[in-house]
């Protein structure tokens, strides 16, 4: 269910508190070229009103979980962003420190794990001057989709190890490593998902069915940036003041208010991720121990550093046969006849996973990342028009488009083809009111 504001809804539109902000940019976020879904436009009337459909079960019938972050549609290239909310005044650095990694020339550096930003927008009426908004990827939650083999752990450790040394080798700690603030791209599914039903198509036409991470392999990336800090470059024993994270089991948190190592309060945080999330659940991945148990000392000092963690972790990689990444996860305490039939069927998948040659360990291919604008400039959120949502098209194999949005599809008839990752999508975008139509070719961001 949507996650209810402390005072509950608070109009008969059935939005909450939390969802009004962004009713109320729904058109100053047109102008800017971005496109919200049908339940954040203005005079939204529930889709299921006047009827006994279940609100759950509609596209428009439940609230993201966090209402700071909300999905749009780019208009200039038919690609889905997210666009975080954030106040100027709690989080003054997030934006200085979430650019300094969209920069060009670190942008497209493949060891680059940080959330880019593709644009700020600084919108400025009377009641927004301590609001900014950051265009992102549209992203899921690591954990969406289970771990299927070993290996997809040990990719997903290598990943957020490189991800965390990259930040603190240009001076940034974090601060906030904790499950819900890493985040995996889209490239397991076959095209984006729905935000809040994610075996659903983003228009919410069809089912989607992903693919495991060997695969399709997936990017992580560490997102929220809010409580970060950019510290000296020689400085190789900073102190800054405890600001308490997500992670609520940091101990030196617990003991003092006394200034502390932020990129050893990094590495305990990040050891808890593998502890909780990986050796905890599953009997299979003693191995990484050595490489977790120094993580989370609780005595800083003790910790390594992101430098040392990486290179345990690479001692590990050379010491771990081969064929070990290929095995299933066992979680702790399986019912053996469960177990033998899960290897039964990871046997095949295996058998099908070399024939295709995947790799064991399922990197994926470095990609293009845009580059932030600058500021967007600050402009009145009052159009006279509001057009009505894109028809979304994707050309099928060696047949015409067949319509994903708009125009309900005949009951029985399915479209030809299969969609992909990568297939571009056609959108035909309704102007404002005495102007024409455009037509453009997405790509991917």
């Amino acid at each position: 269910m949507a996650q209810v504001a402390s005072d509950g809804p608070a109009n008969n539109e059935g939005l909450f508190r939390d969802e009004f902000f962004w009713r109320d940019h729904y058109a100053w976020l047109l102008e800017q070229g971005y496109l919200l879904r049908p339940r954040y436009r203005p005079g939204w009337r529930p889709s299921w009103a006047g009827s006994k459909r279940n609100p759950d079960k509609c596209e428009d019938g439940r609230s993201t979980l966090y209402t700071t972050v909300l999905d749009a549609f780019r208009r200039s290239d038919n690609v889905i962003v997210a666009i975080k909310r954030l106040s100027k005044s709690r989080h003054p650095s997030e934006v200085g420190i979430a650019q300094i990694f969209s920069e060009p020339s670190l942008a497209n550096d493949p060891h680059n794990h940080a959330v880019p930003v593709y644009q700020v927008l600084d919108p400025q009426n009377a009641d927004d001057k301590d609001v900014t908004l950051l265009v992102m990827p549209y992203l899921v939650p690591f954990d969406t989709i289970p771990f299927d083999t070993v290996g997809e752990v040990v990719e997903f450790v290598r990943q957020l190890l490189d991800g965390v040394k990259f930040i603190h080798d240009h001076h940034v700690a974090h601060r906030d490593i904790m499950a819900s603030n890493v985040m995996m791209d889209t490239s397991i599914y076959p095209e984006p998902p729905h935000p809040i039903f994610k075996d659903r198509s983003y228009d919410f036409q069809r089912k989607v069915k992903c693919g495991t991470r060997t695969e399709r392999p997936v990017k992580y990336y560490l997102t929220d940036f809010g409580i970060s800090c950019r510290l000296g470059r020689d400085d190789k024993n900073p102190r800054v003041t405890p600001i308490m994270g997500g992670d609520r089991s940091v101990p030196e948190y617990k003991r003092s208010t006394e200034p502390q190592n932020p990129y050893l309060t990094d590495i305990y945080c990040l050891g808890n991720i593998f502890r909780t999330q990986f050796l905890q659940p599953y009997a299979n991945l003693d191995f990484l121990s050595p490489l977790v148990r120094p993580m989370v000392q609780d005595e800083p000092a003790a910790r390594p550093t992101i430098s040392k963690a990486c290179s345990d972790f690479e001692e590990i990689l050379t010491a771990t046969p081969k064929k070990a990444y290929r095995s299933r996860l066992v979680p702790r305490g399986e019912n053996p006849v469960v177990g033998f039939f899960k290897a039964c069927r990871h046997a095949v998948r295996t058998a099908m996973y070399i024939l295709t040659r995947k790799p064991a360990l399922p990197t994926p291919k470095p990609a293009s990342v845009e580059v932030a604008q600058p500021v967007a400039s600050r402009v009145s959120a009052s159009p006279s028009v509001i057009p009505p949502p894109p028809v979304v098209q994707t050309p099928s194999q060696g047949s015409p488009s067949a319509p994903l949005s708009g125009a309900p599809r005949k009951k029985g008839v399915r479209p030809k083809g299969k969609a992909t990752a990568t297939a571009p999508t056609k959108t035909v975008v309704p102007k404002k009111a005495g102007r024409g139509t455009s037509t453009t070719t997405a790509t991917s961001p």
